[in-house]
């Protein structure tokens, strides 16, 4: 409770528009909204602008839960960028619209202070944001997260390892009520990154599981079997001995992704074998500010937005020639060997 204290709203946006200005050279600009402009007195505008002052986009901002709201965290276009092709405006981009949208809790005595996986969504979604903002395509049905779900929640996962990364954690955290920095901030998110790496291999082999009962669902018709003993089964197979499946559960029932996510659910673990093998190679994972490399990671991945095929767009990315680029090895070698340090590391911090 003492730490959340300087991770109010207003100090985690202020990290994620440092972010957008150093790696994008973007500035964010909150403006009052029209009478009837947005559904709900909550939602803040931001105009997104470069650096000359030039608008790129909006984002209307709905994070604060109310009674009737949807309660997932999530990101949707409401007016996707393009070309003009006809008109007085021909030639000239129709600028994007999108709203971000939370659930963080009301506060009656303080403004609302984030919990840790409450920060890193904030920031998942602020990547989704500026993959709109960025994209620059001919067409609105490609432009930024319209493209396949495994390339759109690449963005996301980037920006969201940064959100309590040890060099980024110490420009934002500051108390709410009197502006102190978090002492020794670097350190302390340090000997976090380290200890949040333990475990890290189980978290995996559940999604990896979990995906595949997803292709299954989705590759049979009609089902050899009910749902839960499908996935007790590729539990058995998949995670042999070390994991005894809950029999007589039906944890599938509670499965939002199946519907939402509907034989994609693979796509967050392409997703953050990408984003590691991009952290990489970017030097962000050392660097987060590192301004060359958000100029990279724009001009030759998120300005084009489903324009590009997946694999093309990632080998052009890493300066890898697409012939030698090989996902299924290289993306998969990329997060074991993530894994692998992550919890070597911990190990040494929590025997040490």
């Amino acid at each position: 409770e003492d730490v959340k204290a300087y991770f109010s709203l207003g100090a985690c946006m202020e990290g994620v528009s440092q972010l957008a200005s150093c790696l994008f050279g973007l500035k964010f600009v909150a403006n009052a909204v029209l009478p009837g402009e947005t559904w709900h007195e909550d939602v803040i505008k931001v105009d997104i602008e470069d650096a000359e002052g030039r608008q790129v986009g909006t984002v209307y901002c709905d994070f604060l839960e109310r009674e009737g709201k949807p309660s997932q965290d999530c990101h949707y276009t409401i007016r996707g960028g393009r070309v003009i092709n006809q008109g007085p405006q021909k030639g000239q981009y129709q600028s994007p619209i999108v709203c971000i949208q939370l659930n963080l809790t009301r506060a009656t005595d303080s403004p609302p202070l984030l919990l840790f996986d409450e920060v890193e969504n904030l920031f998942h979604e602020w990547g989704h944001a500026l993959h709109s903002m960025l994209a620059r395509t001919r067409y609105q049905h490609v432009t930024g997260t319209r493209c396949s779900t495994d390339l759109a929640e690449i963005p996301s996962t980037l920006f969201e390892s940064f959100a309590l990364h040890p060099k980024v954690v110490p420009h934002y955290a500051r108390h709410w009520k009197t502006g102190e920095p978090l002492k020794d901030a670097e350190q302390v998110f340090e000997r976090i990154r380290l200890l949040r790496g333990f475990g890290q291999s189980l978290e995996i082999s559940q999604q990896a599981v979990h995906s595949l009962l997803d292709q299954q669902l989705h590759s049979t018709e009609p089902l050899p079997a009910p749902s839960n003993e499908m996935l007790h089964k590729i539990q058995s197979e998949f995670l042999q001995s070390w994991f005894n499946p809950a029999l007589g559960t039906a944890w599938t029932h509670r499965f939002g992704h199946l519907s939402g996510y509907g034989a994609r659910y693979y796509s967050y673990l392409m997703a953050r074998a990408a984003a590691n093998l991009i952290l990489r190679r970017l030097g962000l994972d050392k660097d987060p500010w590192c301004s060359s490399a958000g100029h990279k990671l724009k001009q030759e991945l998120l300005q084009y937005g489903g324009e590009l095929p997946p694999k093309y767009a990632l080998s052009r990315l890493l300066n890898m020639p697409e012939h030698d680029f090989q996902p299924e090895v290289q993306l998969a070698d990329a997060l074991v060997e993530d894994l692998a340090e992550k919890e070597d590391m911990a190990h040494t911090l929590l025997t040490s």
